[in-house]
């Protein structure tokens, strides 16, 4: 790829900052419908095909729901053409109130709101009386969002708890949204939110959502008592935007779900790795990839051809990915190395520092003319080159809409690339022994959970406890060995403990990256790294699974 694309990809990454349950269907009775949605790529509405039931906003949120993620979708894509009206109108269609819609902060310069963004509240009637409520977010237009975006920590110039210009934006949704329930007179304990957006608007929404779930107080202290089973969050194409992994993988978030596409860069920032170490609340789930399925070709083209039905619908064109895009994408992650901290962004001159790009942005991103309100796509997509393009489609709301219309959870959505772990106790003369094949009681005890305390299974006289989490491990013990595995950008803190009575054990715990159809990797693989320690009677050994290595961490 040139190397202005590049740059124009690690700028507009910046600063769009990043086992399935699945609804039980029994008796349900959605109602096949055509929307008009808005097109992104051709600022047009077009039909496409749904399937609606207001019953889905009745069930649990914490059961992702595909019916509803791809409604999401087609919300998340309007809300940019609500200039037009073109949200309240599909609300409408859906059977929401369209006299109810409220629109915020939409126009491009508003000076008092240095971290705004613009969205739309609307209310619905549901069964038994209830009511829904809308929360659409649209994802970054104009000077104002672009430097919003990169404001990662303007106040402090360090790593905080949140990005800060996605925090400041949730919080100002969070005090309208509580005003507004407050005018239509809207009881929140019986009331379900749905909340969704893409890009930028991912990110707030991502926050909001966590925010509703342990009903966080607005700025003027309003608290909206919403019941975390009825809050309803799905977002698209998600940049990072939490660096505490122990709150937002926290269970109470698990009605959180990011769909993002590994081709796309944009939710890889800001950076998840390194001294960064962003990311998001809530479940990811991940699209397909010619990179993740090169192990089976056949399967990523007929994905593709599905997906590129409804995509020329929304685009007016034939879908093209960029060849070793998602390598291209995980490239810009590894990024950080040159960045540095985010303590060393702020300070450091050139390209990569944070002045020359508010200074970039100033200078491309005008506040007033005919470039005031355009987008990361819309820039790349002017190049025209078939390298740009591919970009724009990567992170654009057609892509997403047209590929979670193009296949059920279970065909569209990639398990990734899991460390395995395996635990495996030595015998008396230092050989490690062969796994058994038969269940029995492993003599240690052993407990995962999220860096921040959070148990997520544990394993304890020969029992397994699989907790209800975001983050599954798959847990599973025999007489000398353990299984299990750590989820693609996820970390996991390991305790081992020996029996109180008996003699000292030694054990390897030992990684490999998992084998499976979507990465075409090696099921016969080496050990990538391996950790020896021995405990005596009674002793804890804690690791931590961070980069595919066990680290064992010392008090």
């Amino acid at each position: 790829m040139r190397a202005e694309a590049l740059k124009g990809l690690m700028l507009a990454g910046l600063l769009a900052g990043a086992s399935l349950a699945m609804t039980a269907e029994a008796g349900a009775a959605p109602v096949a419908m055509t929307l008009q949605v808005g097109a992104v790529t051709t600022k047009e509405e077009v039909p496409l095909g749904y399937q609606w039931d207001r019953e889905w906003l009745l069930r649990d949120s914490y059961l992702y729901n595909h019916g509803l993620a791809r409604i999401c979708g087609a919300v998340s894509s309007t809300v940019y053409l609500q200039g037009k009206g073109s949200l309240t109108r599909l609300w409408s269609d859906l059977g929401g109130d369209g006299s109810s819609v409220r629109d915020y902060h939409y126009p491009r310069v508003e000076p008092e709101y240095k971290d705004k963004c613009g969205y739309s509240f609307g209310l619905m009637d549901l069964p038994q009386g209830e009511k829904l409520v809308l929360v659409a977010i649209r994802g970054t237009e104009g000077q104002q969002e672009w430097l919003s975006n990169l404001n990662i920590a303007d106040s402090t110039r360090k790593k905080g708890r949140y990005h800060e210009g996605f925090e400041k934006a949730a919080r100002m949704v969070l005090q309208d949204l509580s005003a507004y329930l407050q005018e239509q007179g809207v009881e929140p304990d019986r009331t379900a939110f749905l909340v969704t957006g893409h890009s930028r608007g991912a990110a707030v929404a991502d926050l909001l959502g966590a925010f509703l779930d342990r009903n966080e107080p607005a700025a003027d202290g309003s608290v909206i008592a919403a019941a975390p089973s009825r809050v309803y969050t799905y977002t698209f194409a998600t940049p990072s935007s939490c660096t505490v992994i122990g709150e937002r993988r926290a269970s109470l978030y698990g009605n959180i779900f990011n769909i993002i596409n590994p081709e796309d860069a944009v939710p890889e920032l800001p950076f998840k790795g390194g001294s960064w170490d962003y990311n998001n609340f809530g479940v990811n789930f991940y699209l397909p990839s010619a990179t993740k399925l090169r192990g089976d070709k056949e399967r990523y083209a007929q994905l593709m051809g599905r997906m590129s039905v409804p995509f020329a619908t929304l685009t007016g064109r034939q879908f093209r990915p960029l060849p070793d895009s998602e390598d291209f994408a995980r490239a810009v992650k590894n990024m950080q190395w040159a960045v540095g901290s985010v303590e060393r962004f702020y300070k450091r001159r050139g390209k990569l520092g944070h002045t020359h790009m508010v200074n970039a942005i100033k200078r491309y991103m005008p506040e007033t003319g005919e470039s005031s309100g355009k987008g990361f796509t819309e820039m790349l997509e002017e190049k025209n080159s078939p390298e740009e393009l591919a970009v724009a489609n990567a992170h654009s709301a057609d892509t997403y809409n047209a590929w979670i219309l193009s296949g059920e959870p279970q065909e569209i959505y990639m398990r990734g690339t899991p460390t395995c772990c395996r635990l495996r106790i030595e015998d008396e003369g230092d050989r490690l022994v062969e796994l058994k094949s038969l269940q029995g009681n492993l003599p240690l005890e052993i407990t995962l959970a999220l860096p921040g305390g959070e148990e997520v299974a544990s394993y304890k006289d020969g029992e397994t406890i699989q907790q209800v989490h975001a983050v599954n491990p798959e847990l599973k013990a025999y007489i000398r060995t353990a299984f299990f595995t750590v989820p693609e950008g996820e970390k996991l803190e390991v305790r081992v403990k020996a029996p109180t009575d008996g003699r000292e054990i030694a054990f390897e715990l030992a990684t490999t990256l998992e084998a499976n159809g979507e990465n075409g990797l090696d099921k016969h693989q080496r050990p990538i790294a391996a950790a020896r320690k021995v405990l005596k009677p009674g002793e804890t050994a804690r690791f931590l699974i961070n980069n595919r290595r066990p680290k064992e961490i010392r008090n």
